[in-house]
């Protein structure tokens, strides 16, 4: 019996595909070798670790689409190029070099299990933080009722919008204010207040990209409500899990000395989870 032949009777083994005088004679081996056993009870042990089913997280579209992205990132392409390098390696040393020691074998799984911890850890760490972050969105994310002025009881457009906003029925309110806004004036007194509203329906609908853009609309305004669009800008780096722009844009926020949001925004900022 060759050196190799232990490692694959016992994948065989642990996979159940030894019968008869096969799973005989390696269950006789087990008996008279403790270093079989034990050799057997650390691949066990791998064997299960690596064949665990994946859990479904349930991730949304942009978290898949974020966890792909860094899949297919620089960074992933060159650590799992050093790992079939290492791989390579090792099976050159193993043609040239007849093992002694089953002991190189486990090196090679306990990198391997490692490496597996690191990769899993990285992404613990990133839903984690993910988070912590729906979790003081939640404390944070409190939207003032929207009041229309000088509507008539007729226009019923403006009472469908403001209705569907104060009962948070973000996707109704997405139906028809962008189109509606479209036909008013920036002058009106409600544009911006519908304008905010509209951001903020893009933001609880996780429209990230759309709701930065409606806020910054707001930030550069000339309108009193200005400021409310950076502190929204804010919250949606929150609720997106956009830890370092967040931090910038909160830091931003209190330098700038704006009174609205002021408490929760220093409160933000004392947080250690976020810090």
């Amino acid at each position: 019996m060759s050196d190799k032949q232990p490692y694959a009777l016992i994948e065989n083994y642990l996979k159940g595909e030894l019968d008869g005088d096969a799973l005989n004679d390696f269950e006789q081996q087990l008996e008279a070798s403790p270093d079989l056993a034990q050799e057997l009870q650390i691949h066990r042990e791998l064997y299960s670790h690596f064949n665990d089913e994946v859990p479904d997280y349930q991730l949304d579209n942009e978290k898949k689409q974020a966890l792909k992205d860094y899949a297919q990132s620089e960074e992933v392409r060159a650590f799992q190029a050093k790992l079939e390098s290492a791989k390579r390696n090792f099976h050159k040393k193993e043609v040239s070099v007849k093992p002694t020691k089953v002991r190189s074998l486990r090196w090679l799984y306990a990198v391997a299990a490692s490496i597996a911890l690191l990769v899993g850890g990285y992404f613990l760490v990133q839903q984690n933080s993910t988070l912590q972050s729906g979790d003081l969105y939640a404390e944070v994310g409190i939207h003032e009722k929207l009041s229309i002025t000088e509507m008539s009881e007729n226009d019923e457009t403006l009472q469908v919008i403001e209705k569907n906003f104060n009962q948070k029925n973000y996707a109704e309110v997405l139906n028809v204010l962008p189109d509606f806004l479209n036909t008013l004036p920036d002058t009106d007194k409600n544009y911006y207040k519908l304008l905010r509203s509209k951001g903020i329906a893009e933001l609880e609908t996780n429209q990230y990209e759309k709701a930065l853009q409606t806020f910054e609309r707001l930030a550069n305004s000339n309108a009193l409500i200005a400021p409310q669009g950076k502190w929204y800008a804010v919250l949606t780096y929150l609720k997106k899990g956009d830890t370092q722009k967040f931090k910038t844009n909160l830091e931003e926020y209190i330098k700038q000395g704006y009174t609205y949001k002021k408490d929760q925004a220093l409160e933000l900022q004392k947080n250690a989870s976020i810090r």
